[in-house]
């Protein structure tokens, strides 16, 4: 049964424009993309006049061109100056607040829009702003308060709808998210993020066709868009269709050859082909240029354990495990790694910290019931312990893994009528996957000659 992850692909939004600080968005779903969350003073319907300050306005010049520091240093000499008017207070409070937050500083850039809120609490670009840093610290819920009232204060303002999608997204209330991207695009038909985001809902929700469709709609807007192209290859791959998926990586990196993510993607349909040493190539260049990425190194890592280089997958789940030890998955991956050596018991240690980590972890669930139940360790194995451990996996995600999980702790039991019946019960699920059927029928086999399966370590390299 023993079941982990692909190396997770990513698609752009829950990365791009968030800052380093928060990319565990990215790690919890599976890889993701650009945000189109804007970070910078975004306009609402009425623009922002023009500033009179000269150092504002030379600290938004260096906004423009990436050069967050020098920017925060122009506008901390405009607001040292004790000689702005009103309304250029604000508008340096605000631009400072965007250079904190493309910088990663989310905590100075809420305090700088939360000023700005005490001094006009009509700002519904402060709102704006303070809700899309608030999704960047994963406090969704804090960002919605305030994109409610950024959208109320400015019903025109397509940029926050489009973060208040985005909050929504997160938070899996998926016709909300969907409703708010819908709304931003009616506002403005050309803004290519609504597009992008509202197809990453799209997949989330399982609507793969529709989101073929927005992002088809983007590369019609901006044909080189290095984002649309890594999202639609992400929607492709989830639905099977890995050549189109190839393609839409290998135009991502023609236009932009540095993109680690792109790479990272690229990589993971490798793996799900079996083309492991194009897959470690790929992660390797993702590395080249993003040494402290943790989904790279767990996706090395699972190449390398299915390779059965178990020292090589080690050393990359531990480094990725170093970088985000909150991971439940990392441990999933990294407990696998243990069970194919016969560690049965780092494995279930890594099995339980990543259900303390996240008790809705169906996959830790159904990994420990397996091998609790099958452990070719009859000191290790625990049939009472593995069936509520395999009922609570079933509970959480009936899925075919967790079905053959249950029916193995039924037969180390004893209750070989009820493995059979539930095994069957997989089976009926799986009739279009002849590998898959292939493993399961072969537990049946050993279930109706009366016995529990067993499972021993798998020779790795030597």
């Amino acid at each position: 049964m023993a079941s982990g992850s692909a190396p997770d692909a990513v698609s752009e939004v829950s990365r791009g424009r968030v800052p380093r600080t928060g990319r565990r968005l990215v790690w919890l779903l599976g890889l993701a993309l650009l945000a189109g969350c804007q970070s910078n003073p975004p306009q609402a319907t009425t623009p922002e006049p023009a500033p009179s300050n000269e150092s504002i306005r030379q600290g938004f010049l260096a906004y423009t061109q990436g050069q967050y520091g020098l920017a925060i240093r122009h506008y901390n000499e405009a607001l040292e100056s004790g000689a702005l008017t009103d309304r250029d207070l604000l508008i340096a409070y605000l631009r400072r607040g965007a250079a904190y937050q493309d910088r990663g500083d989310l905590e100075r850039a809420i305090a700088d829009y939360s000023y700005v809120i005490r001094l006009d609490p009509d700002s519904a670009a402060a709102y704006s702003n303070r809700g899309w840093a608030y999704i960047g610290q994963g406090e969704y819920e804090l960002a919605l308060l305030d994109l409610d009232r950024a959208v109320a204060l400015d019903p025109g303002f397509f940029v926050a709808f489009n973060n208040r999608g985005l909050a929504n997204k997160y938070l899996e209330r998926y016709p909300a998210a969907l409703a708010d991207f819908g709304r931003a695009i009616e506002l403005k038909p050309d803004y290519v993020w609504a597009y992008i985001n509202r197809g990453s809902a799209q997949v989330d929700a399982g609507n793969f066709a529709d989101a073929i469709a927005d992002y088809d709609r983007a590369l019609e807007l901006v044909p080189d868009s290095v984002p649309a192209y890594l999202n639609r290859g992400y929607a492709y791959r989830r639905m099977g269709y890995f050549d189109q998926a190839l393609a839409d990586y290998n135009a991502a990196l023609q236009r932009d050859p540095e993109h680690d993510l792109a790479y990272v993607n690229r990589a993971t349909v490798y793996y799900l082909q079996g083309n492991y040493r194009r897959a470690i190539d790929d992660f390797d260049q993702a590395l080249r240029r993003d040494p402290g990425y943790p989904p790279s190194y767990r996706g090395r890592g699972n190449v390398y354990r299915d390779l059965g280089d178990y020292a090589r997958a080690l050393a990359d789940y531990d480094k990725a495990l170093s970088l985000a030890d909150g991971d439940p998955d990392l441990f999933v991956d990294r407990g696998l790694l243990y069970a194919y050596r016969g560690d049965w018991r780092a494995a279930a240690a890594d099995f339980e910290q990543a259900i303390r980590l996240a008790p809705d972890a169906a996959t830790a669930y159904g990994n420990l019931a397996w091998y609790l139940a099958t452990a070719d360790d009859a000191g290790f194995r625990d049939g009472r312990r593995a069936l509520a451990l395999a009922e609570r996996a079933v509970d959480l995600d009936p899925s075919v893994d967790h079905l053959d999980a249950l029916a193995a702790a039924y037969a180390e039991l004893g209750d070989i009528d009820r493995a059979i019946e539930t095994l069957e019960e997989a089976l009926n699920k799986l009739r279009d996957d002849s590998n898959a059927a292939g493993e399961l029928e072969r537990h049946l086999a050993t279930y109706r000659q009366g016995r529990p399966w067993r499972t021993g370590p798998r020779a790795g390299l030597l």
